[in-house]
């Protein structure tokens, strides 16, 4: 089992005096460790939840037997949507951390978000090996935006599938990004540590971990539908796969 790196204080690429740290993994992949105030957390934790509610365009929909299933998995739940349904803040925190990670490394590319992708865990299963280079990814080099909330979790990634992997830890709050030479990184989540998300998201996520990942995909604005529910879960359990 890959183990998480270790990075020491004068490691962490701390920029001055500012609230968080930039750490470039590699060029093009940067990890901001403690970028979200337990506030700015609570506020995108609330929205999360609130969008996923049961229902056609939520976490759940109704399977072929008629029953409330999560949607993207056993254990995981998808929302897909343009930038443009949510409020105005939601689109500036992004592009507070393509700046934040462009200070730290000149290879990071700048970016136009216009979807995001919400994803919620239930269980401490998480994600297979994966590039995102799917009809609803990213636009050329522009990057993969990628917030952690709730429980804490071990973010593995490689160049190739036969090269060795690294493993950073990810907190409640922390952000990653992949762009330019690090846009189609192979990347996973292979644990979730239940139990770890800061007691100030008790009151708004019952256990588990979300993901909120920003895009720029203006080739998917008008066609959010095509997208909703993608895989061979999606196909299996609702009889239907748009993105297909």
């Amino acid at each position: 089992m890959l183990e998480p790196l270790q990075f020491q204080p004068d490691d962490q690429g701390t920029l001055g005096s500012l609230p968080y740290q930039a750490i470039v993994l590699q060029p093009g992949f940067v990890l901001l460790k403690a970028a979200l105030d337990e506030a700015t957390q609570q506020r995108l934790a609330k929205l999360v939840m609130e969008t996923g509610r049961d229902g056609p365009h939520g976490f759940r929909d109704v399977a072929r037997d008629g029953t409330l299933q999560l949607n993207n998995g056993r254990t995981r739940g998808r929302v897909y949507c343009a930038l443009s349904k949510h409020r105005r803040w939601v689109t500036d925190l992004c592009l507070q951390q393509v700046g934040r990670a462009r200070l730290a490394d000149r290879q990071m590319p700048g970016m136009d978000p216009t979807h995001v992708v919400l994803l919620r865990y239930t269980s401490e299963a998480g994600r297979a090996w994966h590039r995102d280079n799917g009809g609803n990814d990213c636009h050329g080099e522009e990057p993969v935006v990628s917030v952690s909330l709730g429980d804490s979790c071990d973010f593995a990634f490689r160049e190739e599938w036969g090269s060795e992997g690294k493993v950073v830890r990810l907190d409640s709050g922390d952000v990653v990004l992949f762009g330019g030479p690090s846009r189609l990184v192979l990347h996973a989540v292979t644990q979730i540590h239940a139990g770890t998300a800061p007691p100030s998201l008790a009151g708004i996520l019952p256990g588990g971990r979300l993901n909120v990942t920003y895009r720029a995909t203006p080739h998917s604005l008008g066609h959010e539908d095509e997208f909703r529910l993608i895989g061979a879960y999606a196909k299996q359990l609702f009889g239907r796969n748009p993105a297909e």
